[in-house]
């Protein structure tokens, strides 16, 4: 797998400090899921733009949609199960490791976000490398899996974009 060697050099780094660790799983796990609480947060009650929540909600879901689509086709085992160096900080899926998820998400989110509004889209956009990188540091996710994941994210959305942006001018 494509990038196979840093992912176990970034795995490296657990298990060396406590608060690392924390940290590490923080972002690949906590930290999401306060991300979504912001989107809700922002675009129903701060902005109140229901049209701009339900269009980063439908391209997210497509994003992810396809993510499933594609970890049913490649059926790839998570490092932590096919390269004894790796070891994960937690156990996370099985034959569903590419493309990543949570990158692919995130990356989404982040570029939808970007689009409705740039100041918190650029927080969103760093936010996503974090927890992608996190998945791989945790042992989750090779680096090809994350990157393959935040292309497909940004793609899909950036052509959403695109193609929704012709249809509000309408």
């Amino acid at each position: 797998m494509f990038g196979q060697e840093s992912s176990i050099l970034l795995n490296s780094l657990l298990y060396k400090n406590n608060i690392f660790d924390y940290f590490v799983y923080f972002f690949a796990q906590i930290f999401p899921f306060l991300l979504m609480i912001v989107v809700f947060v922002f675009f129903l009650i701060i902005k109140k733009d229901i049209k701009a929540f339900l269009t980063v909600c439908l391209v997210t879901a497509s994003s992810w949609s396809l993510t499933e689509i594609l970890k049913f086709i490649f059926s790839h085992p998570r490092p932590f199960l096919s390269i004894p160096e790796f070891s994960p900080l937690f156990v996370f899926g099985g034959n569903d490791s590419f493309p990543s998820g949570h990158a692919t998400v995130f990356a989404a989110v982040a570029m939808a976000v970007y689009f409705e509004n740039r100041k918190l889209g650029i927080f969103f956009i760093f936010s996503a490398l974090i927890i992608s990188i996190s998945r791989v540091i945790s042992g989750v996710h090779y680096l090809a899996d994350i990157l393959a994941g935040l292309l497909l994210g940004f793609v899909i959305v950036y052509l959403s974009y695109k193609y929704i942006g012709k249809l509000r001018n309408k």
